[in-house]
C-alpha cells in the first residue's frame, strides 16, 4: 500500500483526520524535482500553453497532452482514482505501547532479539513507519491538475485553511496551524501555506500541481 504525509506543523493532517482537509495540492510537477525524460518533456510543455491544445485525463491518473506537432505527451500521478493511501504518522502518534514487539533480529551471536516499537526510528518519525501499521487511510476520489491562484475560497478551506469569528475584529478571519497569523480571506492564507511548504514563490509563479481529492475511510 501507498502512503501520504500531511504537515502537521502547519496542522494538515489533524484536518484530513477530523474531516476538515478533503483535497491536498501536491508539486509532483516540480521542474527542480527529479523526473523522467517523458515527465520532464510534459512538464515544460504544459508550462508553454502556446505548444497544445488540449489537456485530458484518462479519470484514472494520466494526463494528456494534445500538442501543436501533432505529438501526444503524458503525466502519470503518484495516485489513482479509487486507490487506498496510508496517512503516515509516527508510531507514537498512532498510540503504539512502546515496549510491545514490532519484529525480530539476529545479534552478533546469532542470538534472536525482540525489536520494540520505542527502538525504531518510526517510533518519532514518520518517515520511517510501515504503511501496513499506519491506522489511518484515505482513498482517492478524483486528480485534477490546478494553477494555484485558480483556486476558490472554498478550495483553500478544503486544503486546511480554518476560518474564525474573532470578536476583536468583529468578523470571521482564516489561519492554518496553531493560528500564529490571521488573515482576511482563504485565499491569503493559502498562498502563504503553500510557499511555506512547496517554497517560496509557489504562489506567485502560480504553475501546475497536481490536486488529489479524497474521503478518510479509516
Amino acid at each position: 500500500m501507498k502512503s501520504i504525509m500531511y504537515n502537521e506543523h502547519f496542522g494538515l493532517e489533524s484536518a484530513t483526520l477530523n474531516g476538515s482537509k478533503i483535497r491536498t495540492m501536491r508539486d509532483e510537477l516540480n521542474q527542480n524535482k527529479k523526473h523522467s525524460e517523458e515527465k520532464m518533456e510534459f512538464i515544460n510543455l504544459i508550462n508553454d500553453e502556446e505548444c497544445y491544445f488540449e489537456l485530458s485525463f484518462d479519470g484514472l491518473n494520466c494526463f494528456n497532452l494534445n500538442c501543436n506537432d501533432g505529438l501526444i505527451h503524458e503525466f502519470k500521478t503518484k495516485y489513482k482514482v479509487g486507490e487506498i493511501v496510508a496517512i503516515k504518522q509516527s508510531y507514537m502518534r498512532c498510540g503504539y505501547i512502546p515496549d510491545s514487539k514490532i519484529g525480530w533480529a539476529y545479534d552478533e551471536n546469532d542470538n534472536r532479539i525482540d525489536i520494540l516499537f520505542k527502538d525504531v526510528a518510526g517510533w518519532r518519525n514518520k518517515m520511517f513507519v510501515k504503511s501496513s501499521l499506519m491506522p489511518h487511510q484515505i482513498q482517492i476520489t478524483d486528480i485534477k491538475l490546478e494553477h494555484p491562484q485558480d483556486m476558490s475560497d472554498d478550495d483553500c478551506i478544503n486544503e486546511g485553511i480554518i476560518p474564525q469569528f474573532r470578536p476583536q475584529s468583529m468578523r470571521t478571519l482564516f489561519y492554518y496551524g496553531e493560528g500564529e497569523n490571521y488573515f482576511y480571506t482563504p485565499r491569503e492564507a493559502f498562498s502563504v501555506l503553500i510557499d511555506k511548504i512547496c517554497g517560496k514563490g509557489t504562489w506567485n509563479k502560480n504553475e501546475y500541481h497536481v490536486v488529489y481529492y479524497y474521503k478518510l475511510i479509516k
